[in-house]
């Protein structure tokens, strides 16, 4: 037996920069989506932070006024060190995860519309079974 009731979710409607303020949600085909950055930390034991946690939401211009800021200190660190290299346009980001090219953003579109297809013809094969046995179900009640 199934038992209905009404229950409250609660669902994130907007989210915004620490920093700014300004909304981290943009509209894409109509659907709002968030893009945003995090700073965050949680520092342990024997560290002078001992304890404290933190996390910002960061906009993608204050994301980038922090990544500059990072970049400029790290530039003075290893300025006169011969055995460190100093940043350049890449630090900071992440080779892994980074889509290097418009072929590799194809590719990966390309393969996200190909899962959609094959999870529609999936669907859709499970749809006639279904529906076929229902078929078979209602012939064998008919002749009852």
């Amino acid at each position: 037996m199934k038992i209905f009731g009404k229950q409250v979710l609660e669902k994130v409607v907007d989210c915004v920069c620490d920093v700014c303020g300004k909304s981290l949600f943009i509209e894409v085909d109509g659907e709002k989506v968030e893009e945003s950055g995090e700073l965050k930390a949680q520092w342990g034991y024997g560290s002078k932070e001992d304890g404290n946690t933190y996390h910002l939401d960061l906009c993608e211009d204050c994301f980038k006024v922090a990544l500059l800021a990072l970049k400029d200190h790290r530039r003075s660190l290893v300025m006169f060190d011969e055995n460190q290299e100093l940043p350049d346009e890449n630090f900071g980001i992440d080779q892994l995860h980074t889509l290097q090219d418009e072929s590799e953003l194809l590719a990966l579109v390309s393969t996200r519309v190909k899962e959609a297809i094959d999870d529609t013809k999936n669907t859709h094969h499970r749809l006639r079974e279904t529906l076929s046995q229902m078929e078979k179900r209602d012939k064998t009640f008919s002749k009852e």
